[in-house]
Order: C-alpha cells, then structure tokens, then sequence
C-alpha cells in the first residue's frame, strides 16, 4: 500500500520543539485542535477522513492474513470489552453524522458505522454476540492500532494489542513486556528519567481522561504496515545512500498517540495513529522543511539511527534545504505576481 495522509492533516511533530529534537513527554489533554500552515489537527481522537475507507480495508485484510497481530491475554477480557465500548463511543462521538452507538435494553448496543457498511448488535461480555473477539472488532472499524496496559505492581505491562501498522517493531514479539522494557531500544532515553515519569503519570490518570503526545521516524516507503511482522513483504525498489533514492518518496511517519484510562477495567488503552507524509508535500511548506532540515542535522548519530536515518542523512537534509528554498521563491513570485501595478 503506498500511502499519504492528507497534508491539512498532518500533526506537525515539531511545532514546540524550535529547530533541535529533545526526547520529551510532550503531553497534551485529548481533542486538542492544533493549527498548521497546511491546515487543522487534533480536534478528534480518531481519525476519519477521505482514506478511511481503503486504510480499513488494508487493515482487514492484514488482520485476515496474520491473526497474531490480534492478541490479548486471558486475564483481560473485561478489559477488551472494556476498550471495545470506548473505542466505539469515542468514534460515534467524533463522526456522528457517520457513526452511532445505541444502548438497548439491558447489556446490548447496536452499533452502526455507515462509512464502513458495519451494523452490529452484541451484548456486552457475550462474544458469541461478535464475529470476531472484542478489541479486534474494535480495531476493525478504527484506523487506529489498539494495546491494552495493565496496571501491575507499580508498572505498566503490555498485555493486549490489535495492531497493523506498527513501525520497524513487532507488537507480537512485545507482548507480556513492562513498559520499562517496550523503551528498551531507544537510546539515550534510560537515566534521563523521562520513562520512569511517564510512568508514574500514565498510573495516576483518572479514568476516562484523555491525553496525547506525538512521535516521529523516517521510512522509506509508503506502506502502513512497516512492522517486523511484514518486513519479509517489502521489496525496497530503491537502495538507501545511492543516487537511486528518490528522497522526495521518503515519508516522515508520525504517531499521534492517546493514551485512556479504561473505566471499568482500569487498564490503559493506547490508541496509535500513523501519519505518513512525504518529503515531497513537506516541501511545499517552506517552514517545514526548513525546521525539518534543521532538527534533523542535529541529531547525533545514535538517535538519527534509530530515526532510520542513518547511511543517507546528509543527502535528506541537503534535499530539505534546496526544496525549502525553492518553494519559497515560488512563494514569493506567486505573491508578486498578485500585486496591483503602480501606474505613474
């Protein structure tokens, strides 16, 4: 799947962060509207927009090809159920003119999703009510990937998730993890205390607060689904530090995550989004490929690696810079050419 969000959507992850990338929470409360030169973001916590159809569809049919990419611990049925209600409600409530959630008579719900065709009855806690198991009925009418976090001991462990679209990791191979350990890989992060206090703070949310922070990476082609689960699929028709590289198709991948304390359960809910945008949009937007370019030229090495930047970070951020420049003169022409000639 090759594919783009649209422009006037994309959540700009470095609008607070100047021109240098620090690791931060960078948490803000749920429905938080964001303007960008390119347009609006953030007013909803689920994204529906012209793609949503074909994005689900990628998405079915990934969840039809490899059910491991669906799993949730035993223990956590209350809690699938759980996230099931909310993801639903939270949908019904952003795109009401195309979602409805109904309560009926005792535990059942109708549930009515006219861009995705799905009309369902189910009554809470009875699967045979579903046809499939609760959260991934839930991811199967989001665009977003779900993971279930247990409270447990003082920690957060990751045990539940419906994910499709994960980034050069593997949700299969991280389940059962503490939330110490899902940041494991990323360097520089441990002993600067910043998972120990998004720790402490994801367990103190009250339940149904919301909250979001964003995060980004580099990839090399337009397919959702960049997990370890799918990198045997991809055939990289362009080779990375070669002159081959159309560095224009490069996407920055951005995460919008929320993060939900489940009512019932008391669990954390994580709802992921991925934005894909390619070098080649960002340019038009001067701004932002000159704060791009900037960021990434002063990342050290080790970050720049784990950003998937390494072996053609020079050449992205000289691209950066030329299509920053030339897009504000075209800018610029195209401001002059629309002002009133002075006649003497």
């Amino acid at each position: 799947m090759n594919y783009a969000t649209p422009l006037h959507r994309v959540a700009w992850p470095f609008a607070d962060a100047a021109d240098a990338y620090r690791y931060s929470t960078n948490v803000v409360g749920g429905r938080t509207a964001i303007e960008t030169p390119a347009g609006r973001w953030g007013d909803t916590v689920t994204a529906v927009d012209a793609t949503y159809e074909t994005v689900l569809a990628y998405r079915r049919a990934i969840l039809d090809r490899d059910p491991r990419r669906c799993a949730v611990a035993p223990h956590l049925r209350v809690a699938a159920w759980d996230a099931l209600l909310c993801v639903l409600d939270l949908l019904a409530a952003d795109h009401p003119d195309a979602m409805t959630l109904h309560r009926e008579p005792g535990p059942a719900f109708r549930w009515e999703n006219r861009r995705s065709g799905t009309v369902q009855r189910f009554a809470f806690g009875d699967e045979s009510s579903l046809p499939c198991p609760p959260l991934e009925f839930a991811a199967r009418e989001a665009v977003e990937d779900l993971f279930l976090l247990e409270p447990r001991n003082g920690s957060l462990v990751l045990e539940g998730a419906a994910s499709t679209f994960a980034g050069s990791w593997s949700p299969v191979f991280d389940l059962r993890m503490t939330f110490d350990e899902l940041h494991g890989p990323v360097p520089r992060l441990h002993g600067m205390g910043i998972v120990e206090r998004t720790e402490r703070f994801l367990l103190a949310l009250p339940p149904g607060e919301i909250v979001r922070r964003t995060n980004w990476s580099l990839h090399d082609a337009g397919d959702l689904d960049a997990s370890l689960e799918n990198a045997h699929r991809h055939q990289p028709a362009q080779a990375m530090g070669t002159g081959n590289l159309d560095l224009g198709e490069l996407r920055l991948r951005i995460e919008v995550q929320h993060l939900i304390r489940l009512p019932m359960s008391g669990c954390l809910l994580f709802l992921i989004e991925n934005q894909l945008c390619p070098l080649a949009a960002i340019a038009t937007i001067p701004a932002w490929a000159y704060q791009l370019a900037t960021v990434l030229e002063r990342l050290p090495d080790d970050i720049a690696a784990y950003k998937n930047l390494l072996g053609f970070h020079p050449e992205v951020v000289a691209w950066l810079r030329e299509n920053s420049r030339k897009s504000s003169e075209q800018a610029g022409t195209e401001r002059d050419s629309l002002k009133p000639e002075h006649r003497h």
